[in-house]
């Protein structure tokens, strides 16, 4: 078993480096969500602000377009000429991507 870990261990410590510092980041993020209380930036500051980049790019392709707050869940609706289209919710702003992308640099980084 010894054998095994020292012949694998990049491999354990990559892995190891890359889980502790996904969790810590996960945690911040979701820590971040709990305290959100969507009073001033509805759902929360990065999903807003997302969907407002959105609607001035579909406003500046010709479109008319509004982001309007779902009213019954954490999420902003996208209207594009009077018509729901799609609608953003904590997902689509990416930051739990950009975490997953973090988590991998600092694990290659050693």
């Amino acid at each position: 078993m010894k054998a095994l870990l020292v012949k694998y261990k990049l491999v354990i410590r990559f892995i190891l480096t890359f889980l502790s510092v996904y969790a810590v980041l996960t945690f911040g993020y979701n820590y971040y969500l709990n305290k959100s209380d969507g009073t001033v930036f509805y759902p929360d500051y990065m999903t807003n602000l997302v969907a407002k980049q959105t609607n001035a790019l579909i406003n500046s392709i010709g479109y008319d377009a509004e982001v309007l707050p779902h009213p019954k869940e954490p999420s902003m609706k996208i209207i594009v000429n009077g018509k729901f289209v799609a609608r953003v919710i904590e997902g689509c702003n990416a930051v739990s991507i950009i975490n997953l992308f973090i988590s991998f640099i600092i694990a290659f980084a050693g």
